[in-house]
């Protein structure tokens, strides 16, 4: 089993049971990130696995969907076309949680080091999982801050410490800017 998928899927878990506490009113509300509902959230967690799950199960449909959204975004029209239907509220919750799963799934039967196809640069499953656990863990902090939610932390976040640590070279690289200074070390 990977660990990252198994961070994953606590982090998920730990996630869904946060939004059960939601009040139907709560799903409207805008957050702190751009004004985003906790609706607006989930359905773009619930977009992003349904990206990673295409492009690990159908590479072919997934570069499909890429020239798609790419051709949408081209004529000045929305991307919610493509992909899942999306529900509101405590369905959206299900909804996107079913198929969470499946992606975890997905992610424990693969090798780690098999490439995933993305929208940037492609990853290693590895990654895969762990990019998807930084978008699960960094937008829950969105509705948490909204409903000045108290959170338990756990030491599944090295992997999204990890992540920037990884990528930091990369990151100033990819803007054509110098890296301000030397990579912090990795830990142990």
């Amino acid at each position: 089993m990977l660990p990252q998928a198994q961070d994953l899927r606590a982090e998920g878990a730990d996630f869904h049971a946060f939004l059960d506490t939601l009040k139907p009113e709560d799903w409207d509300r805008p957050t702190p990130f751009k004004g985003w509902t906790p609706n607006d959230v989930v359905q773009h967690l619930h977009k992003g696995d349904w990206m990673a799950v295409l492009s690990m199960s159908d590479e072919a449909a997934f570069l499909e969907t890429l020239e798609k959204r790419k051709a949408l975004r081209e004529a000045g029209q929305p991307e919610d076309s493509i992909g899942p239907q999306m529900q509101t509220g405590a369905a959206l919750r299900e909804q996107w949680y079913g198929y969470f799963h499946t992606l975890c799934d997905l992610l424990n039967s693969r090798d780690p080091k098999d490439r995933v196809l993305w929208v940037g640069p492609s990853m290693s499953v590895r990654m895969c999982a762990t990019a998807r656990q930084m978008e699960t863990w960094a937008h829950a902090q969105d509705i948490y801050d909204l409903l000045r939610a108290p959170r338990t932390h756990h030491d599944r976040i090295r992997n999204i410490a990890e992540i920037g640590v990884r990528t930091y070279g990369w990151t100033f690289r990819n803007r054509e800017q110098e890296p301000p200074g030397r990579r912090p070390p990795m830990s142990a």
